[in-house]
């Protein structure tokens, strides 16, 4: 079992009272009881930009020994939203049960206020680190100095977020965020392990048709609430292994940085294996963001406008990373180059991750399928995974899974190509086949390809073309 992750208020965590807050003559005092003295303080002492960051510098000092150099990008964030960050009450955190299990299925199951409790933390920079290896953020300062690794875009969108959310806790103690109750609105995260024997069993128990394929194109990428897998269906989310933050707009990023409350998603697990996805359910989007990446953007601001509860206490996140196949050697031997995602043990691997977060459905209360899962180019991108194979390989999850729809969201001129194949594919497959194609035949061709590739039984395929391989097979 992983070690559990540390809290602040942990007995264990000791510092220095460099600043002498708590009188003490010991050498190390709890960090505890300097921070709530710190926090105590701040509540009238911050009242701009310059105090708040005063106070972060001295945090860092005191957990890390030294403060961090740059805060420059949420100076300017915070001066020209003029909102009031410190003005809640919320720093005492409830019980909480960490860490996701990695090896079967385990849940935590937090209130809207032991969420919003870790999100000051993280805020603040006053946790420690991970007790375990991983490249996830245990605070938000990677959005606070400007950097070439930083797109200002996705980040103020982010701040927006956050400092949206604060100022809605500030402003509604009584009925708002924190009122409710953990039955009445859970944030619950879930970490999902298909079995190695389930795992290997998946192509035996294949269902008779195919799920319904529809292809959504948009002139740009969008966090709109439309593509979030609202009311009752479910959205994936193209994570990395080490779920959660980021300052770059990548889809994954752009998810979690409009949503305040699944920010707690990168301390609770470690890294993913194989066959396990994170599930996040119940948090609400407080914006929407258009573009991706350098060109991502703040669009609108969701919290306070008219939506039924039940949407967000309903939403679902579904994390899954794809390979990075960009790590691997695109060479073939016998010339030109290869296409990964073909290998049959990385087909298998995509196909029990994808099919692992279609059927979370298992792990909660209704226990019915999503009638519909969002998704897009998942792994695609920097991971270097081939467009065509993954959309397959999604399909045949979503049908094993019994989800009746698969929506492909396509933004932007660059996407659009990609749609309009995708299309033609889903349409040639019905008109040639019928819906009566077993499911299976389609991703049965895949990995034959790959095996006579491996083999040196088949020439490679270029990587525009597997449609059309899957179709003259079929």
């Amino acid at each position: 079992m992983s070690e559990a992750f540390v809290l602040p208020c942990s007995p264990s965590i000791l510092r220095p009272d460099r600043f002498d807050f708590v009188s003490s003559d010991a050498p190390e005092v709890p960090f505890w009881r300097i921070l709530t003295c710190i926090l105590a303080e701040s509540l009238n002492s911050v009242t701009d930009s310059s105090s708040l960051i005063d106070t972060l510098e001295t945090i860092s000092v005191v957990l890390h020994g030294e403060a961090a150099r740059n805060y420059q990008v949420l100076y300017v964030n915070v001066a020209t939203s003029s909102r009031p960050c410190l003005a809640t009450a919320i720093f005492i955190p409830e019980p909480l049960h960490p860490p996701l299990k990695s090896e079967e299925t385990s849940q935590i199951i937090l209130s809207r206020r032991q969420a919003a409790c870790l999100v000051v933390h993280l805020f603040l920079c006053s946790l420690p680190a991970h007790p375990w290896q991983t490249e996830s953020f245990v605070n938000l300062s990677p959005w606070y100095s400007a950097g070439e690794a930083m797109h200002q875009g996705a980040v103020q969108a982010y701040l927006t977020a956050l400092f949206t959310y604060f100022e809605a806790i500030a402003s509604e103690p009584d009925s708002g965020i924190l009122h409710h109750s953990v039955e009445d609105w859970p944030v619950v995260f879930t970490s999902i392990v298909t079995p190695e024997d389930q795992s290997h069993a998946l192509l035996c128990n294949a269902p008779a048709s195919l799920s319904r394929l529809a292809v959504v194109q948009l002139p740009h990428q969008s966090t709109d609430t439309t593509y979030l897998g609202l009311p009752d269906g479910a959205c994936v989310i193209s994570a990395n292994k080490c779920v959660g933050l980021g300052a770059t707009g990548t889809q994954e990023e752009l998810h979690v940085g409009i949503s305040p409350e699944a920010y707690p998603v990168t301390l609770l697990a470690p890294p993913l294996k194989d066959r396990q996805v994170l599930i996040c359910q119940g948090a609400e989007a407080i914006v929407t963001t258009k573009g991706h990446g350098r060109w991502a953007s703040l669009d609108e601001i969701l919290h306070g406008r008219p939506r039924p509860s039940s949407d967000w206490r309903n939403r679902v996140m579904l994390f899954m990373d794809a390979l990075e196949l960009d790590l691997v050697d695109h060479a073939h031997p016998n010339g030109g180059e290869n296409i990964p995602d073909l290998m049959p043990g990385y087909l298998h691997r995509e196909l029990v991750k994808a099919y692992t977060a279609f059927c979370s459905h298992r792990y909660r209360n209704t226990r019915k399928p999503y009638p519909f899962v969002t998704t897009g180019l998942w792994g695609c991108g920097a991971f270097g995974g081939n467009r065509q194979v993954k959309a397959i390989i999604q399909w045949y999850a979503a049908s094993i899974a019994n989800i009746p729809e698969l929506r492909y969201v396509l933004g932007g001129a660059e996407q659009e190509v990609f749609g309009d194949e995708l299309k033609r594919f889903v349409d040639r497959v019905a008109e040639h086949t019928g819906r009566e194609l077993e499911p299976r035949k389609l991703f049965d061709v895949l990995v034959r390809l790959g095996t006579d590739i491996q083999n040196r039984k088949a020439a490679v395929p270029e990587p525009d073309e597997i449609f059309q391989y899957v179709l003259k097979s079929l």
